[in-house]
């Protein structure tokens, strides 16, 4: 019920989030747009570290193989362009 603990943004900012591997699931898995992500990870920590997997990938076309491509802006520099929003 989320009532041990203080949530994660309440606990924080933690000194270093790193966030491999996980922008597919987020952006294509759960529909995120990246300004969104980009924001949460800013909320959460004092430096952040994201890796952006391409839709080239193995595991992103995994996701796409039971779902329309609906995300035209998933590449590199739209990821780069919205995570500078929030993000060095």
């Amino acid at each position: 019920m989320g009532r041990e603990r203080d949530s994660l943004l309440k606990r924080g900012p933690a000194d270093v989030v790193m966030a491999l591997a996980l922008i597919h699931h987020l952006a294509i898995g759960r529909n995120m747009p990246f300004a969104n992500i980009a924001q949460l990870f800013a909320a959460c920590g004092r430096h952040v570290l994201v890796e952006f997997v391409p839709k080239e990938d193995s595991k992103v076309q995994i996701l796409l193989a039971s779902r329309p491509d609906i995300f035209p802006n998933y590449d590199a520099e739209y990821f780069e362009a919205a995570m500078a929003d929030y993000l060095r």
